[in-house]
């Protein structure tokens, strides 16, 4: 949904050139040309995106810029990446001229909470989320992107789709989802009981595209899964990846839920430390200190004890009114 009052979105043409050749040289670099161009081909065959009409290239539009982005463990390896936070100067970005919607992440403290809550943990996430979510015909000249045929030329696309990396598409993703519960749970009217209560449970079990519950015992863990797949298939949104606290699973088995880690074997949630790393630099300043205590990412607060000594830290350097960049006193960083 736009903004009422938005700045007028230009057209970008240039910058999406520019930084289309950049994407293009890294991708030549890493021998993942092809691969990325393929992906765009599928999404084509698919109708998730379009070629632009030669007679609607001049139209009013904009032009989202991407990157590919690599995950060796994933089932798609290779991904684009739009930018619509790109912008000229003198010009908004996509994202300033759209309403963003209620913010998500205050929900994953009470999901994980009702995770925790009954004996057997459950979660999946849906394939393609965003893929699978169409919006106004009229929108589509606004989210076109730049991509070279086989003969050197520009080729000129359009998303047909939500696309990720879009501020309103996650608040997208999650009213589809409701309103797709809403309406079968006036569909089953109440019956049969089990169904109703495994719908009610999937309104509070959703974060964007990631489903995460618990259940008492095996059977309800069967007919939890079983609802939940058969429920979203009717809109064409598949429930994958299946996984479930199982003390009978390899030990090393773990998870990634919401930023945490998930240890099935044992049903341990843990912080994610991989990416917790620091080398202090020359100078240690506030912007380091708040860069390093951001690396922690716990919704549950269980490394409080241990996060709330950088934080007195920094309150304590807020009342000195020391610059983002100015170097801090010794006593503070020694004790940092």
């Amino acid at each position: 949904p736009w903004l009422d009052n938005h700045l007028p979105l230009k057209d970008n043409h240039d910058l999406a050139v520019k930084r289309l050749d950049s994407t293009v040289k890294r991708l030549k670099a890493e021998k993942l040309y092809d691969a990325y161009g393929e992906v765009f081909n599928e999404w084509k065959r698919e109708g998730i995106i379009e070629v632009v009409p030669k007679s609607e290239i001049d139209l009013p539009c904009h032009y989202l810029p991407h990157r590919h982005v690599v995950k060796e463990n994933s089932a798609t390896r290779i991904r684009p990446v739009f930018d619509a936070s790109a912008k000229q100067k003198g010009s908004p970005s996509l994202n300033d001229c759209l309403e963003k919607g209620l913010n998500l992440i205050e929900l994953i403290p009470s999901i994980l909470h009702r995770f925790r809550m009954n004996r057997i943990g459950v979660s999946a996430d849906i394939r393609k989320a965003f893929l699978r979510i169409s919006f106004y015909p009229k929108d589509k000249d606004y989210l076109r992107f730049l991509w070279y045929g086989t003969d050197g030329k520009l080729k000129y696309y359009r998303h047909c789709r939500v696309v990720f990396g879009v501020t309103s598409s996650p608040f997208l993703l999650v009213s589809v989802i409701q309103y797709l519960l809403e309406s079968t749970l006036k569909e089953l009217n109440g019956n049969p009981e089990y169904k109703v209560g495994i719908i009610e449970q999937l309104k509070k079990s959703f974060y964007v595209d990631n489903c995460l519950a618990s259940v008492k015992n095996e059977l309800e863990l069967q007919q939890f899964i079983q609802v939940a797949s058969d429920t979203l298939a009717t809109r064409k949104l598949e429930l994958r990846g299946w996984e479930y606290s199982d003390p009978t699973e390899n030990s090393s088995s773990t998870t990634n839920v919401l930023g945490m880690v998930w240890e099935r074997c044992s049903d341990y949630l843990c912080l994610n430390a991989t990416n917790i790393t620091f080398d202090l630099p020359g100078i240690l300043s506030k912007r380091e200190i708040l860069a390093t205590t951001h690396k922690v990412f716990d919704p549950l607060g269980i490394a409080c004890p241990v996060t709330l000594i950088p934080k007195l830290l920094l309150q304590r350097l807020w009342k000195l009114k020391l610059s983002w960049d100015q170097e801090v006193d010794s006593n503070s960083k020694s004790e940092f």
